[in-house]
């Protein structure tokens, strides 16, 4: 690489994509230790404010995650061949996926038995869900299948319109969005938060919350992290919009801070459509908080 594309690199959204998926270790912690709950591991014991805490990390890591995925994702297509590209993403995504799903996840999934039974009950129940259950093989790796459609379809779109690897919004849309970003904030909320309490009810009441299209396709992920991937697409060829969305911004600290106490009061109680709306909200807003602090404190080598 050399010094010009050096100075030009920006550094923040590789720390900030390994914060994402290191927070994953806590979230994952948290939910073994929530009060009167159990998750896949039994750990017999709570921690006050435990649940809390996952339930906040969940509501903006994986939409910030696939947000950063999708900026990538056309800033890598507008340099290689979407064919290149994208067996590349197979190499580094597939080999793992398939890896991990032989040699780790039944491990994983057996201590997570012996957590719950004596050791021939738990032998007998890793065996029978081993056999019967999808989503037992994919556990916590259902991202990178998702991540995988992704970007395939990323691929196979600039494939369709070679055009588009080098296409930029629109300057004067650009423009705009960028001085009423508040406003765009605010419109993109409502628009995720619709898709995915609509759609996402949609694909329940169809009764495809099933085996093969939730359990191992993961369909539902796919419909919840598709704005988010989108999004991040779309901000990677708003170049204005970008440049506001890398500043720190107290109204949308406010707007993060308003809609996580409202989605709180709503997530347990009120119907998923709701919560989902609220939290789509919160999850953009917090998103767009954590860009801008990891831009002004991240941003070096």
């Amino acid at each position: 690489m050399d010094r010009q594309a050096a100075s030009s690199r920006d550094y923040f959204w590789d720390s900030l994509r390994a914060f994402l998926m290191l927070l994953g270790i806590p979230y994952h912690v948290a939910l073994s230790y929530q009060p009167g709950q159990d998750f896949i591991v039994h750990s017999g014991e709570g921690v006050v404010g435990f649940s809390q805490f996952a339930a906040v990390v969940h509501l903006f890591r994986m939409p910030a995650f696939f947000v950063i995925a999708g900026y990538f994702a056309l800033l890598m297509l507008a340099k290689r061949e979407p064919a290149v590209w994208l067996k590349g993403r197979f190499l580094r995504l597939g080999l793992p996926f398939v890896a991990s799903l032989v040699m780790l996840v039944p491990f994983m999934n057996l201590v997570c038995e012996l957590s719950n039974f004596p050791l021939p009950e738990a032998l007998r129940s890793w065996a029978a869900n081993s056999l019967t259950s999808g989503g037992y093989w994919v556990r916590h790796l259902w991202f990178l299948i998702v991540l995988l459609y992704f970007c395939t379809a990323a691929a196979f779109v600039v494939m369709c319109a070679p055009n588009l690897k080098n296409a930029f919004s629109e300057r004067s849309l650009d423009g705009w969005a960028a001085r009423h970003f508040l406003i765009v904030l605010l419109v993109l909320g409502a628009i995720v938060g619709a898709w995915e309490a609509l759609v996402l009810e949609g694909f329940y009441k169809a009764g495809l919350a099933t085996q093969v299209p939730q359990q191992i396709l993961r369909l539902d992920e796919v419909i919840i992290y598709m704005p988010w991937f989108v999004l991040g697409r779309v901000l990677a060829g708003a170049q204005r919009t970008m440049e506001r969305m890398r500043c720190f911004q107290v109204p949308v600290v406010l707007i993060a801070f308003v809609s996580t106490i409202l989605w709180f009061a709503v997530y347990r109680d009120a119907h998923p459509m709701v919560e989902r709306f609220v939290g789509a909200f919160a999850a953009l807003a917090i998103t767009q908080v954590i860009i801008s602090v990891a831009c002004s404190v991240l941003d070096r080598p």
